[in-house]
């Protein structure tokens, strides 16, 4: 079974900014696109500030299980 999310950063007045997986949102916050004070979600209805995930790869994890238990 593949189990694909589509992840959503929010950001401050900025537009909304979409990617799939962990090295993405990585990559992002390196680059400076994003910033640890912005938001992610995975369904557009439960957003979380990336500061408050530590570490980020256990808050993905426990997504993609969830989001997998339910297809």
């Amino acid at each position: 079974r593949d189990v694909s999310i589509r992840w959503t950063v929010r950001k401050g007045l900025g537009q909304p900014e979409k990617f799939f997986d962990l090295a993405t949102l990585q990559a992002l916050l390196e680059d400076g696109q994003v910033h640890l004070w912005d938001e992610i979600s995975y369904d557009l209805n439960n957003w979380v500030p990336i500061k408050s995930l530590v570490p980020l790869e256990t808050h993905f994890w426990d997504v993609f299980a969830l989001v997998d238990q339910l297809i």
